[in-house]
């Protein structure tokens, strides 16, 4: 599948992929891995981002706001604002079974 046109100001989700990510101090703390979109208002609500682990490998997946984050060309990825969320910290998804 070709990408699709991009411009300064606009991304494809699918080139998201991969995108690293950085504290305020600059440090590599992870990867985005995912964009979790409201179905209902279409509004990007958050990212699922890769925090930890060793090329890939052995990371914790983790949803982070939208908002949180903001896209740094000089470092060709994205800042966090917010502390890195834990495991205790992020809520499981809702689970609800409609019939």
């Amino acid at each position: 599948m070709e990408p699709h046109d991009e411009t300064k100001a606009l991304i494809s989700a699918s080139t998201l992929k991969g995108t690293d990510v950085f504290d305020t101090e600059g440090n590599h703390v992870g990867s985005l891995q995912d964009v979790m979109i409201d179905k209902r208002t279409g509004v990007l609500a958050s990212a699922v981002i890769t925090f930890g682990g060793v090329l890939g490998i052995g990371g914790e997946d983790r949803p982070v706001p939208w908002n949180a984050l903001r896209y740094d060309a000089r470092q060709g990825g994205f800042v966090i604002g917010i502390p890195i969320p834990t495991a205790e910290e992020t809520p499981a998804p809702a689970v609800s079974v409609a019939f």
